[in-house]
């Protein structure tokens, strides 16, 4: 008997020992429990009004712990801050969200939204989940606000239209956005962007314009100034404007809006056709020390359109290329003051480009302190420096017997591109070896684009 009683001692301190191991056990799950709930909430507590977390507490210790959240959320891909879903209120999850986070949206249909005074200290990311095709099926439109981009990085991200600090939305009291990116999106509607000052600091890059109609103004995109007197600091870049369907420009830039940089964009399809607004791929109406650099311009009825005026615009290493019976003058500037175009193509037979010129009947001056050198001209010109005051032309590569071209130091003959005839590509407009006008530039590189 005094055997047995030790055998069940024994067995009894051993279930004991295992069931103090198994509460010390349960009681790390529910401290490690308690802290995953704690930092949903905070996180979740931050995306929307319309957002609720409901957790169960264990009612008791030998219970296992569970968590069961009812949210609009879904989980979060590494690189996310917070994840959110379509119902969500984007407007209350961006300004809740602390600067240097990274919002992420699920698939689906989000609706247009208003941001106003909503200031960050870096940015806030709104990205698609990876893989996700995301649409903000309305106008997204900011007034005051600083430190957003808008990424369609690893995703398909669409935005129906975009307006900053249009009248509508801010007073005379509040600061222009500034510091916003809007990068590979698919733009379905159009974009306004409004300056009030300098150093804006709004960058619009990678995305498409695809058969988009006019907003406001007659640009797919527009920017419009508010006669500054230093950069607006403004750039499109690398985005392409396609087709005509919206009857619209591509780009339009009016207001006195001064330095918007618009560099490395394709514009192509857009042809006036039956439309009633005249639609160019760019049109400049007022600005001022715009630079276009890089861009190039194919099977369009026009390519820059800007006879009512320019102050110190440049337009360097562009490739324009003209659409079979394109509107003439693919190249229209009247009545500007120190434009410089450089190191640009015109190919076609038909290119007519104008350099500096006067708009007729217009009242306005001619053209001065133009400089037109190192490009190529492989087709007529309408009108050029002759036809303008105290303007500078040389080393232009011209047709032979153009005479526009008229300085000792311009080439005559036909220019020969490295991808044939009707090169597919920008690039494919650089002089091909033996071509006229090689290392023939003012600076000693090719004329053309480099």
């Amino acid at each position: 008997m005094r055997r047995w009683s030790l055998a069940a001692v024994l067995a009894l301190f051993t279930i004991g020992a295992l069931l103090g191991m198994s509460g010390s056990a349960q009681g790390v799950a529910r401290r490690c429990t308690t802290t995953i709930l704690t930092t949903t909430t905070n996180v979740i507590s931050t995306v929307t009004q319309t957002v609720t977390v409901t957790t169960t507490v264990p009612a008791t210790t030998t219970a296992p712990t569970t968590t069961t959240p009812t949210t609009t959320t879904t989980p979060t891909p590494p690189g996310c801050t917070q994840t959110i879903s379509p119902g969500s209120n984007l407007a209350s999850v961006l300004t809740a969200a602390p600067a240097g986070t990274t919002v992420c949206l699920s698939a689906g249909n989000y609706a247009g939204f208003n941001m106003i005074r909503v200031i960050k200290s870096s940015d806030v990311n709104v990205v698609p989940v990876p893989g996700a095709t995301v649409t903000i099926t309305g106008e997204v439109s900011v007034g005051s606000v600083a430190h957003f981009n808008f990424d369609g990085m690893n995703g398909t991200f669409r935005i129906a239209g975009m307006a900053s600090d249009t009248g509508d939305i801010v007073g005379p009291g509040d600061i222009d956005s500034h510091h916003l990116t809007f990068k590979k999106i698919v733009w379905t509607d159009a974009v306004y962007v409004r300056t009030h000052g300098p150093s804006k600091s709004v960058l619009i890059d990678s995305s498409t314009f695809d058969n988009v109609g006019e907003g406001l103004y007659e640009g797919r995109l527009s920017v419009r100034g508010s006669g500054e007197t230093a950069p607006v600091g403004v750039t499109i870049s690398n985005n392409k404007f396609t087709g005509n369907a919206g009857c619209s420009d591509g780009i339009q830039i009016i207001g006195d809006a001064y330095g918007v940089q618009v560099i490395g964009n394709e514009f192509s399809g857009i042809l006036q056709g039956s439309c009633g607004p005249h639609s160019d791929p760019i049109q400049l109406y007022g600005s001022s020390h715009t630079l276009i650099t890089g861009n190039f311009f194919h099977d369009n009825s026009t390519g820059i359109m800007a006879p009512d005026g320019g102050d110190h615009e440049t337009f360097t290493n562009n490739v324009f290329v003209v659409a079979p019976d394109g509107y003439p003058q693919v190249f229209q500037l009247g009545s500007h003051v120190g434009t410089v175009i450089r190191h640009n193509t015109f190919a076609g037979t038909t290119s007519d480009p104008g350099w500096c010129g006067q708009k007729p009947n217009s009242g306005l001056p001619p053209s001065s302190g133009c400089i037109v050198r190192d490009n190529v001209y492989a087709g007529s010109i309408a009108f050029g420096p002759t036809d303008g005051a105290a303007n500078t032309e040389d080393h232009n590569l011209c047709r032979a017997g153009e005479p526009e071209c008229v300085s000792p130091s311009d080439v005559h003959g036909t220019p020969m591109f490295v991808g044939g005839v009707n090169p597919p590509s920008y690039l494919g407009y650089r002089l091909a070896p033996g071509s006229p006008g090689k290392s023939a530039a003012s600076d000693g590189t090719d004329i053309g684009i480099g």
